[in-house]
């Protein structure tokens, strides 16, 4: 099989719109920094390959003969010539592009199932995403992070959190119920804060999921273009007898043309999730094509998110988790089903849309619950009674969701102006309506201010720090913003500048810099000076000549960022 280079952007459909992660690219031998990449081997992981390439191994995977690793261009183009290599993929960012903020359960005839005691109890569900929240409306049975930036699979972006509750929201007369209320729900945090995570994090979710032995895997996530590796991760989750449900997309044409539908949605070893609205139409956002198999709602979805709030969302990705939580119901009634069972218990028990039979647009139909249970009782056949309480508790939601009265933008353009060894200048562009602004920095409040600044002193030399921002109008308060800054190890020195220009030398100068061991100057690239002074002499130069000075300071951790400056010697 031909070796090739992919580029992947995979995108959590949360928030409304799958947006794809791209896949093959070729990869430049003449690149001298480390690549970040994906081997797949034949058989067997090649540990003799793995060492020899002396790169660092970000992950090994246990189903499936795969390591993630950090490796040079010269290190590659051995692995790419040595014949137990299937292939290799570059492992690419995955990256949430973009969001748009329930009545789903009268729809999916979901209500019915749970008068017969079917909640889902029993059946373990893993939500592969950005993590879920702690919520009051959410029981979590466990989780992991593979992410490589936090040990925890609490949610920071809201998209999993959103996901996990269509799927098991509490029936405890708090907000909603999900359409498996009593299911097991596993946090897979595979996504970091902004959406974005690697296409390794995805496979090592799944493989997770696998050795974990979860019944059902929900990827509300997708891309536009194959994965090898991720194929055979899947597929080895179906051979396992775990149900993927996937999103199929919102990269769909308004018209419904072509066939847009992402993978994973796409193998046939997944259930592709289409989109609806409370009218039964298509989602105009939603993926079109032969792999649709199912539809769902997905179009103005109400569920939990962060901070114990409950939002509406748009996209394939709040469709995927219905049909994970109606699949639960029917493997409690049926826990000894197999895959095929259930597909084919979708297929048949739903409501036919469009075109008659399965088509391009809604698969085979409106997936439906199962409608009711029945027990023996000695000779007779009886139905279970109902449930008058779960009805109860789902009146009209507009009056039960805090949703926001008068929604503020987030803030724009949240940047750090000015980046030090020791502090951070933030800076944004003011929110109208906006009376005051919230900073946090890993998760605490820092300022609270009307001002569109803030400096945040005494941090840690090079450190990453996660820093978020919301505006605020008395009890309304926006969606945060975003982002990660990571302090200097040392900062650069400042005011250089020459003290004494003449025909063939050049007096340079510069200010002290705390912290510093040593500083170097170079003159048009080559190093002329190392020493503990912030001055120096540079001699013999031509005459009437323009050089390029850089000075950086020198600590134990490295060295800080150029100050640059150009001199022209005099003519005599």
């Amino acid at each position: 099989m031909k070796k090739q280079w992919f580029k992947a952007i995979i995108l959590a459909i949360c928030f409304a719109l799958i947006f794809p992660f791209s896949l093959p690219q070729q990869i430049s031998a003449s690149n001298l920094s480390e690549e970040k990449v994906i081997i797949l081997f034949e058989k067997n992981i090649d540990k003799n390959a793995v060492a020899n390439a002396k790169g660092k191994v970000n992950k090994e995977f246990n189903h499936i003969p795969a390591v993630s690793m950090s490796v040079s261009p010269l290190a590659l183009k051995g692995l790419k010539n040595n014949p137990n290599v299937r292939l290799i993929e570059e492992d690419q960012k995955i990256e949430v592009k973009g969001q748009v903020l329930d009545w789903g359960i009268e729809k999916t005839a979901t209500v019915t199932a749970w008068r017969s005691g079917l909640t889902g109890k029993g059946v373990k569900i893993a939500v592969v995403d950005t993590g879920i929240a702690a919520h009051e409306d959410l029981s979590i049975a466990g989780g992991i992070s593979v992410v490589n930036y936090t040990p925890s699979y609490s949610d920071d972006h809201g998209h999993g959190t959103h996901v996990a509750g269509i799927i098991g929201a509490q029936n405890n007369e708090l907000g909603i119920v999900g359409t498996a209320p009593d299911s097991d729900i596993f946090a897979v945090k595979a996504l970091d804060y902004n959406g974005s995570g690697y296409l390794s994090d995805i496979i090592a979710g799944i493989d997770w999921s696998i050795s974990n032995q979860m019944d059902i895997i929900n990827l509300s996530l997708g891309t536009s273009q194959d994965s090898v590796v991720l194929k055979q991760a899947i597929d080895q989750a179906y051979q396992k007898g775990i149900l993927v449900i996937s999103a199929a997309g919102n990269s769909g044409n308004k018209d419904g043309s072509g066939d847009t539908v992402n993978f994973p949605a796409k193998y046939p070893t997944s259930i592709a999730v289409a989109a609806v609205d409370s009218n039964n139409q298509r989602g105009l956002f939603s993926s079109t094509g032969e792999a649709v198999e199912i539809s769902a709602p997905g179009v103005n979805v109400v569920s939990t998110y962060l901070g114990n709030q409950y939002i509406r969302m748009n996209g394939t990705s709040m469709a995927a988790p219905f049909v994970s939580g109606i699949i639960a119901l029917y493997l409690q009634e049926n826990p000894h089903a197999t895959i095929q069972d259930v597909r084919s218990q979708l297929q048949t028990n739903v409501i036919d849309l469009g075109v008659e039979g399965r088509d391009s647009f809604y698969g085979y139909g409106l997936i439906q619950a199962p409608q009711m249970k029945v027990v023996p009782v000695g000779d007779e056949i009886v139905t279970e009674p109902s449930q008058p309480e779960i009805i109860e508790q789902a009146p009209n939601e507009e009056k039960i969701i805090p949703l926001p009265p008068a929604k503020l933008s987030n803030p724009s353009n949240f940047k750090s102006k000015k980046t030090k060894a020791t502090t951070v200048e933030l800076g944004w562009n003011k929110v109208s309506g906006a009376k005051k602004y919230e900073v946090k920095r890993n998760g605490k409040v820092i300022y609270r201010g009307t001002k569109t600044r803030f400096v945040d002193k005494k941090l840690k030399r090079n450190k990453v720090y996660t820093y978020e921002i919301i505006a605020i109008k008395d009890s309304v308060k926006s969606n945060p913003t975003k982002l990660r800054v990571k302090t200097l190890k040392i900062d650069q020195p400042t005011s250089f500048k020459s003290t004494s220009t003449k025909a063939t030398t050049v007096g340079l100068d510069w200010n002290k810099v705390s912290g510093a061991k040593k500083y170097e100057v170079k003159r048009n690239g080559k190093v002329i000076y190392r020493g503990t002074k912030t001055r120096f002499v540079d001699k013999k130069l031509k005459k009437n000549k323009t050089y390029k000075y850089e000075v950086r300071a020198i600590n134990t951790s490295g060295k800080s960022k150029p100050t640059t400056l150009k001199v022209k010697t005099k003519k005599k």
